[in-house]
């Protein structure tokens, strides 16, 4: 008996059949790309966030000692101290993520004193652990490197004056 096997129907499945994978594959490749994408923006609008909340604490912190020094309100004091503990929280948060290994909980931590949104600190200690030290991050992060000690000096001034 003879077979009914239509001839050359086989590798034209198989054909069909690597295409259809190769697609799907391409299809994972682009999602898996558009999530991290997606994921590093969202790394990046958090540190941009919190720049603007460390600059505006800064500057409310020495507004309010500049008013204390003024004035002698004790309220302002206390006012500069509580501005003046956003961009030291995160001054330790940068600290514990330099360290190796990296203290995670410590950034956490450092980052909420930093009054970031608690949303966003897994992904900006990602993105501070494997791209601080690229292209124009890392130029941010040497300049925030160096107000540490303008803000060690500030937070001097704000407890002696406290002690005073």
């Amino acid at each position: 008996m003879a077979s009914t096997a239509v001839p050359g129907r086989r590798p034209h499945r198989l054909k069909t059949a690597g295409l259809v994978i190769s697609l799907i594959i391409l299809l994972i490749a682009a999602v898996a790309f558009t999530v991290s994408v997606v994921q590093i923006q969202s790394a990046i609008t958090g540190y941009v966030g919190g720049n603007g909340i460390w600059s505006r604490a800064q500057l409310t912190a020495v507004s309010h000692l500049d008013d204390y020094a003024a004035q002698g309100h004790p309220e302002d004091l206390r006012l500069a101290r509580q501005w003046l503990d956003i961009p030291l929280g995160d001054m330790d948060a940068r600290l514990a993520m330099e360290q190796r290994p990296m203290d995670y909980e410590a950034a956490r931590q450092g980052m909420l004193r930093g009054d970031n949104h608690p949303d966003d600190l897994a992904g900006m200690i990602w993105l501070y652990r494997y791209f601080s030290n690229l292209g124009v991050f890392r130029k941010a992060v040497e300049a925030w490197r160096d107000t540490d000690p303008y803000l060690l000096e500030l937070n001097r001034i704000t407890q002696s004056l406290n002690e005073a």
